[in-house]
């Protein structure tokens, strides 16, 4: 029974994506506490991230290729509240800084920008004023938001 009880332990971690030892070094399965049966799980271990498999390969940059991209990437992002997104395009200050205004349905609009190349600026625009995007990069690498920053109406 110890044999069957080991090998489901080591079937579940195949199936769960394990591909390390635990993060105390011992194989999954062992008994280093003295406590309990072989084979059983102590649901109070904590594993090592490096336990855990991840994807194998790295998803490839991101690439937006003109200023505007850029801005929009920026703007979808902040829309659907993903800082994890917007930070693939733009730089943690230019996230913080709109990510520090909430988004508000039907109310801003895309003004265009100022330049096809970099540098450029990217606005949204809406009643009360504008945001403002600083665009750098280029078509080869990418294009990225470097600032944002907020302009009154008018």
């Amino acid at each position: 029974m110890r044999y069957l009880n080991v090998a489901l332990v080591a079937v579940s971690l195949a199936l769960l994506g394990a591909c390390a030892s635990g993060s105390n070094g011992e194989q999954p399965g062992s008994n280093p506490s003295g406590t309990g049966a072989i084979g059983e799980i102590d649901s109070t271990a904590s594993a090592s991230p490096s336990a855990v498999c991840n994807p194998c390969s790295t998803p490839p940059p991101l690439i937006l290729t003109t200023p505007q991209a850029a801005a929009e990437h920026l703007y979808n992002a902040w829309k659907a509240n993903d800082t994890a997104s917007a930070g693939l395009g733009a730089s943690s200050s230019a996230v913080t800084a709109l990510f520090a205004k909430a988004w508000q349905a039907d109310t801003y609009f895309f003004g265009g920008c100022s330049e096809p190349t970099a540098p450029s600026e990217c606005d949204y625009n809406w009643s009360g004023g504008i945001i403002a995007m600083t665009i750098t990069g280029d078509p080869a690498v990418g294009f990225h938001v470097s600032a944002v920053s907020f302009g009154n109406a008018g």
